[in-house]
């Protein structure tokens, strides 16, 4: 059982119940005015804009926080914590969004490690390694190219900015980039342990 995913999860809806069309959301969200907040740093990725936010956050969530708690060795706290921060940095020097919330950018840390963690196991997938080896160059090929869609159209693929109880609200594939760049960092830190 994926106790912290769940634990993940739960914090997600509660938080998105509590702040859900109240002033207490633009307290936790990431936001180009209030830098000396470093509370946000964290809260920002536990709350969502909307109910459709949520949903794509959540079902990201569950499939890859299980998958990190039970087939790899990396832990999902650390793994939160770095792409809250990688994000965070982005957010504070890139960004062009006046405020974030939610999970996208930390989710795309949680894909990478699954990858990586795929592709070192590959062989246990099946007898012909040679499937499995198609079927993770395809996905992680596709992934590589979901990122620089994103980044070339500056909107997300799997979900749209647009107009909700919190106001207009903007995607920001810059932090997906960030996740993915943090992903690659523990990825690399984890494989100069092994030698």
């Amino acid at each position: 059982m994926p106790k912290g995913t769940l634990v993940a999860a739960a914090t997600s809806l509660v938080l998105f119940w509590l702040t859900r069309d109240s002033e207490l959301f633009h307290l936790l969200t990431l936001d180009q005015q209030h830098l000396a907040e470093p509370w946000r740093v964290v809260t920002a990725h536990w709350i969502h804009i909307d109910s459709r936010h949520l949903l794509w956050n959540l079902l990201a969530l569950l499939a890859l926080g299980s998958l990190i708690e039970l087939q790899t060795d990396f832990s999902l706290l650390a793994a939160f914590g770095v792409g809250s921060i990688a994000v965070s940095l982005w957010f504070f020097v890139f960004s062009q969004p006046l405020w974030y919330a939610g999970l996208s950018g930390v989710l795309n840390t949680l894909f990478v490690l699954v990858l990586y963690t795929f592709w070192q196991q590959r062989s246990i997938f099946e007898a012909s390694s040679r499937l499995s080896f198609i079927l993770l160059a395809l996905v992680s090929v596709g992934y590589l190219l979901k990122l620089a869609v994103e980044l070339a159209v500056q909107t997300s693929i799997f979900g749209t900015a647009g107009d909700s109880g919190q106001g207009q609200w903007a995607s920001a594939p810059g932090a997906h980039l960030a996740g993915a760049l943090a992903g690659a960092v523990l990825c690399l830190v984890k494989s100069l342990k092994r030698r």
